[in-house]
């Protein structure tokens, strides 16, 4: 069958299994440390201790790998570019484990589990405008990926002082979930005085306000902390284009990155680290920063490094203009 319009439409379709071992050289091995100490006679006796713990045992990450792809070109070339599906199962991922204090070692590193990995990349080529004295081309290169993981080290069970997460991303952010701040209303002011009386912990208005996930009026660590959102971007985004007058060529180049978390605060909390205007204060109550503190009060607002949280984050920008 003959389409007048497309000059080329390839279907691929791969499968492979690849080995990786993502650590670097030695470090799975026992290393060694050297101190020094006075013995006998001798001013200084040099000696040797371990300071990290070999795991025998580890092997290479094994991944089998799926891909789906297209080559096309259309329209005499006006149109062209590459996309390819790709689905990844990778197992005995290598992670760094946490240990019992009594075998004097803190971590080690180990195979666990299994994590699947999808996604698409496409490659967008046009030619927009070509004439004698002017052309303008461009290059859309937009990427998604996603990663889950399915097993750990103790089947479905999570790992959490690895921030690992049955069913989520290998990197998240697993903290406490803000919604604003305090104020000086009727109903913050009881809601802080139950804080202060069921669960001890004293707010002001302009402080951090933090969800309490089990409704105890006690923000802890064991029953508040939810994962919050994925670190790494679902999207990336290349946008390029080339423009040419005559002998003079203007080439622009975008880059972006999209869905991912992030939050921003205060940080130390304290008057000369703010880092927006916008912050609390009795003629600005509608603020978007927390009331600035110093001295023994930086202390109050522990949760102000979490103040502002951003589950779909993104931003696109300009990398390089270059005209010649």
């Amino acid at each position: 069958m003959h389409v007048s319009w497309v000059d080329q439409l390839k279907l691929r379709v791969g499968w492979g299994r690849t080995g990786n071992y993502s650590v670097g050289a030695y470090s799975s091995k026992d290393t060694l440390s050297s101190s020094a100490t006075t013995f006998g006679e001798k001013a200084y006796t040099f000696y040797y201790t371990p300071t990290t713990f070999a795991n025998q045992a580890i092997g290479w990450e094994t991944t089998d790998a799926v891909n789906v792809g297209v080559d096309f070109s259309v329209l005499k070339g006006r149109i062209s570019g590459v996309f390819d599906v790709y689905k990844n199962f990778t197992h005995g991922m290598i992670f760094t484990v946490t240990l019992p204090s009594a075998s004097g070692f803190t971590e080690t590193k180990q195979n666990l589990g299994q994590i699947n990995n999808q996604g698409f990349d496409l490659t967008l080529n046009t030619v927009n405008i070509n004439k004698r004295d002017f052309s303008w081309r461009s290059t859309i290169n937009l990427g998604f990926n996603r990663n889950k993981i399915i097993e750990l080290q103790n089947g479905k069970e999570d790992m959490l002082s690895s921030g690992l997460f049955i069913g989520y991303p290998t990197s998240v952010t697993y903290g406490y979930e803000t919604y604003g701040l305090w104020s000086d209303s009727a109903a913050d002011m009881a809601e802080m005085a139950l804080f202060k009386e069921k669960g001890n912990q004293t707010y002001h208005p302009g402080m951090t306000k933090v969800k309490d996930q089990n409704g105890d009026y006690k923000i802890d660590a064991n029953n508040d902390r939810v994962i919050l959102g994925h670190n790494n971007p679902l999207y990336t985004l290349g946008f390029n284009n080339n423009l040419r007058w005559k002998n003079l060529t203007l080439e622009i180049f975008m880059y972006g990155r999209f869905d991912y978390f992030t939050r921003t605060g205060n940080s130390a909390n304290t008057a000369w680290t703010t880092r927006m205007y916008d912050y609390y204060t009795d003629d600005n109550k509608n603020a978007k920063y927390g009331r600035p503190s110093f001295g023994i009060e930086s202390s109050e607002d522990q949760w102000a490094g979490w103040q502002i949280q951003i589950p779909h984050a993104g931003w696109l920008k300009v990398r390089q203009i270059s005209l010649g």
